[in-house]
Order: C-alpha cells, then sequence, then structure tokens
C-alpha cells in the first residue's frame, strides 16, 4: 500500500518546520519523521485544528497513538 501524500501548502504552521523544503509534496512517513525531529521548534498554540488533526493521526500510525502535542 502506497503512502499517502501531503501538500504542505495546506498546513502552514508545519510547513515552516519544514523551511529547507523545496518541494510542496511530502509522503506520510517521511512528514512524521521531520515533526517528531523539529517538534521544538513547533508554535502548538498556532496550529490550525486541521493541523492538529494531522499530526495526531500520524502519531497513531507511526508513534504507537502517543501523541507529539502538549495538551490544550
Amino acid at each position: 500500500m502506497s503512502e499517502k501524500i501531503f501538500l504542505l501548502s495546506q498546513y502552514p504552521e508545519i510547513a515552516l518546520i519544514l523551511w529547507d523544503f523545496n518541494t510542496d509534496e511530502i509522503e506520510e512517513s517521511v512528514l512524521f519523521f521531520y515533526i517528531r525531529k523539529r517538534i521544538k521548534y513547533l508554535h502548538q498554540g498556532l496550529l490550525s485544528d486541521e493541523e492538529v488533526g494531522l499530526i495526531n493521526e500520524l502519531s497513531e500510525k507511526y508513534n504507537e497513538g502517543v501523541s507529539l502535542l502538549e495538551q490544550r
């Protein structure tokens, strides 16, 4: 089964921590890897509901259901 592809332009706050990517498209496993690696640079209070949902969805799949986000 192939991975989902996400468009960084749809997730502007997440895109800020991926400033060094020269493409808009990113595979879900790669996206999760970099979110986990750079989570300390993510301004969690500025995340949209869609971005929170995406991070939680990826955490469920790639992080044994443990959220990377602080509780709101």
